[in-house]
C-alpha cells in the first residue's frame, strides 16, 4: 500500500473494481489481511493509517464488550477518505469478515435522503415548503372511509421537521402495525406505501399541524410521495437522478425484506427475537424480526435504504445530513442515526470531518448512546490528520 493516502475518488474506484471481480459473499470483497492488533476471532481489514489508531481501537472495544458481530467504520477529513475499516463478521455462522464495502440497512439515515430530494425540488422551484402536502397527492380514501379535513393543514415544512400531526407515542406507528392495517382491511398481501397512505387519510392527528414536534416515519413516507407527484418519476429515481448520480454515489438502494431477496454483499442482521409474519402475512407464525418482522418495502423515503460506508460519506461529501448542499466554508455539527431490527448506522458531521458507522446489531440505550460522543471527541483529538 502506498504511503501516500488515496483520496476518495481512488477508494471508490478500488472497491467498484473489486465489486466486478467477486460477486458472492459479503466478506469476500477487497480485503486487505486482518489487522495483527486484533484477534483472529474478530477480524479488521482495510485502510488504517497509523494517526488513527483510536478510530480502529473505539470500534474493536465498542463491538467486542457489546458482542456486536460486525461493524463498518469510514472517516472523511475535508473530502478525502482517511478510514474505511470492516470489523467482525457479516454471515449467519461468523466465517465471513464483514469488508468495508458491505451492504447495511441505515434504518432512518434514508430521511437524510428524502430531505436532500425535496430540498432539490424547492431549490428547482418545483416545490414550496409552504405547500399543503396531501394536496399533492392523488390518493382517495379506502372505500366507505372519510377523510380527515385536519390533514389540509399538513404543510411539506411540516413534514421535514416532524410537526405534521402525528405522534407514535399516542398511537401506532403505522410503519411497524402493516400487519394489523391489511388484516383489517381484509387484505391478503401487506400494504404498499399507497394503501398505508390512504388508510392514514382516515385516521386522526395526534395534535394541530406546526404545533407540536414529534418524530414520525409516516411523515417521511408522505414527503417520498410528494418527491413522487413534484417531480413525475418514482420516488428512487428522482433521488438517484438528481441527488446521488451527479455525484458518482452508487450503491444506495432499497432494502429487501427477506434473506433470499437481498445482494450478496448485504449483512446478515443479527437478532434473534421473534415478530409475526408480516411479509407472509400470517399473523400466528413467528419469524426473525430483521426477516419478515416488518415489510421494508413499504418504507422506501423514512428508512428503507440500504447502503455501504463509501456511499454514506460521499454523500456527506455533497450534503449536510439535513439535506441542504455543502457549498464549501461553512461549518456545522449534525449526527443523526438510523435503527431496525439487525442494524444501528450511525451519521456524523463535525469540524470538517465526516463519520460513518454501521453494525449488523441492533443498539439498545444505554449501549449504543455513548458511541456518537466518543466518536466527536475523537475528532476533536486528532493531533494531525493523514496528508
Amino acid at each position: 500500500m502506498a504511503e501516500t493516502n488515496p483520496t476518495r475518488r481512488d477508494l471508490l474506484r478500488l472497491s467498484a473494481g473489486a465489486g466486478v471481480a467477486v460477486l458472492a459473499g459479503c466478506g469476500e470483497l477487497s480485503q486487505e489481511t486482518a489487522d495483527e492488533r486484533t484477534p483472529e476471532t474478530f477480524p479488521a481489514v482495510g485502510y488504517l493509517p497509523e494517526e488513527l489508531g483510536a478510530f480502529d481501537d473505539l470500534l474493536v472495544e465498542f463491538t467486542t464488550t457489546h458482542d456486536v458481530p460486525g461493524a463498518v467504520c469510514a472517516v472523511a477529513h475535508e473530502g478525502e477518505v482517511v478510514l474505511r475499516r470492516g470489523y467482525g463478521h457479516c454471515d449467519d455462522g461468523r466465517t465471513e469478515s464483514t469488508a468495508p464495502e458491505t451492504l447495511f440497512r441505515i434504518g432512518s439515515l434514508s430521511k437524510a435522503f428524502t430531505r436532500a430530494a425535496v430540498r432539490s425540488l424547492v431549490a428547482s422551484g418545483q416545490l414550496e415548503r409552504s405547500r399543503p402536502a396531501f394536496e399533492l397527492l392523488p390518493y382517495e380514501t379506502l372505500p366507505g372511509e372519510p377523510y380527515n379535513a385536519e390533514l389540509d393543514d399538513v404543510t411539506v415544512d411540516h413534514l421535514l421537521h416532524h410537526r405534521g400531526g402525528w405522534d407514535r407515542t399516542r398511537t401506532d406507528d403505522p410503519l411497524f402495525e402493516q400487519l394489523d392495517i391489511a388484516l383489517g382491511h381484509g387484505w391478503e398481501e401487506p400494504p404498499t406505501e399507497r394503501e398505508l397512505i390512504r388508510h392514514m387519510l382516515s385516521e386522526p392527528l395526534q395534535f394541530k399541524p406546526g404545533t407540536e414536534t414529534e418524530y414520525s416515519n409516516f411523515g417521511y413516507l408522505v414527503l417520498g410521495h410528494v418527491v413522487e407527484a413534484v417531480a413525475g418519476e418514482p420516488y428512487q429515481e428522482y433521488l438517484e437522478s438528481a441527488v446521488l448520480e451527479p455525484h458518482g454515489i452508487s450503491d444506495v438502494r432499497l432494502g429487501r425484506s427477506l434473506p433470499t431477496d437481498r445482494s450478496d454483499r448485504e449483512t446478515w442482521y443479527f437478532d434473534e427475537r421473534l415478530c409475526r409474519n408480516v411479509v407472509e402475512m400470517e399473523p400466528m407464525e413467528l419469524v426473525r424480526c430483521p426477516d419478515g418482522g416488518f415489510h421494508l418495502e413499504s418504507m422506501s423515503a423514512a428508512g428503507g435504504h440500504v447502503a455501504t460506508a463509501d456511499a454514506l460519506l460521499e454523500f456527506m461529501s455533497q450534503y449536510w445530513l439535513d439535506g441542504h448542499p455543502r457549498d464549501g466554508g461553512e461549518e456545522t455539527t449534525l449526527s443523526f442515526n438510523g435503527t431496525l431490527p439487525g442494524t444501528f448506522a450511525l451519521a456524523l458531521q463535525h469540524r470538517g470531518v465526516d463519520v460513518v458507522v454501521l453494525f449488523n446489531q441492533r443498539g439498545y440505550a444505554p449501549n449504543y448512546s455513548p458511541i456518537e460522543r466518543e466518536l466527536r471527541e475523537l475528532v476533536e483529538s486528532v493531533d494531525g490528520w493523514p496528508a
